[in-house]
């Protein structure tokens, strides 16, 4: 159905007041429906369900971002990680109800990008502080990265991210456009070299930057600082995944699991406040 709305939304507008076709349409809204056949997951006989693929005017260009709300601190301290929450509306259509459970009716009204900014740095020794690297210091392996490995790395993290985290949230509201919304949290990477801050002998960082930053150290393997309050972290080239997650949101890395509901509630607080339709609660996605 999606492939057809752009000429939905195309006749509706020529519809409205002083268009060339106002004449022949007379202010016609038109939308797509489709008939769907389903067999319930539990069993039983099959059900038809007519999907209505219907926006509102402002809501109607669905590549558009609903809402955008940039360099958001999803943490609690002075010093957390910044990120992006971006939503998008979704039309009924078949796409939108099999995300969920595809034997059912289930549908989606959004979905929510937790875009996390993050910045990284590939370091060639481990160092306690980037910012305390100074000439002379001894007691590191000096391998660098290459190309491949850098890819790989990054790769990895933004894989299991999404394996992790797409589908493992929804937020729910009691009412309007966006009562079930899907969660997704993905990484937005900026790479970085070593370069002089005036000032700051060494330093790697930009200070004020609303980016995450990661010094990932080869050959360090599990390795992963818990500096609490910064937005700074060091790890090894395989830390684990769960804990770069848990430090974008300010919990620390003192547990290597996968956050859960309870781990974010600056995400329902802020859906509460933008989001039409009461108070937001996140679920888990069954």
């Amino acid at each position: 159905m999606r492939h057809f709305w752009c000429r939905v939304n195309w006749l509706n507008g020529e519809g409205g007041s002083g268009t060339p076709l106002r004449r022949f349409l007379k202010g016609a809204q038109f939308k797509i429906t489709h008939d769907v056949k389903r067999t319930p997951s539990g069993g039983g006989a099959a059900v038809t369900k007519t999907l209505e693929y219907k926006l509102p005017r402002n809501l109607r260009d669905i590549y558009r971002r609903a809402f955008y709300e940039r360099n958001y601190n999803f943490g609690t301290a002075a010093k957390v990680a910044k990120g992006d929450i971006i939503v998008y509306k979704l039309a009924d259509d078949e796409w939108n109800r099999s995300l969920d459970k595809p034997n059912s009716f289930e549908a989606y009204d959004a979905i929510a990008v937790l875009r996390m900014n993050v910045s990284v740095s590939f370091k060639p020794a481990v160092y306690a502080d980037e910012d305390d690297r100074v000439a002379g210091d001894t007691g590191f392996v000096a391998s660098t990265w290459n190309w491949s490995q850098r890819r790989t790395w990054l790769r990895s993290l933004q894989t299991a991210m999404r394996t992790t985290y797409f589908g493992k949230f929804r937020l729910q509201g009691a009412s309007g456009l966006y009562k079930n919304t899907l969660v997704i949290i993905i990484p937005h990477f900026k790479i970085t070299s070593p370069r002089a801050v005036p000032g700051q002998s060494g330093s790697l960082w930009v200070k004020g930057s609303t980016h995450f930053k990661i010094n990932v150290s080869k050959g360090n393997s599990n390795f992963a600082a818990t500096s609490t309050g910064t937005i700074t972290m060091t790890v090894g080239d395989g830390c684990n995944v769960n804990k770069i997650v848990r430090r974008f949101f300010g919990l620390g890395t003192a547990v290597n699991t996968a956050l859960t509901k309870t781990d974010l509630p600056q995400l329902e607080a802020w859906a509460t406040a933008n989001l039409s339709g009461g108070t937001f609660d996140l679920k888990d996605v069954p």
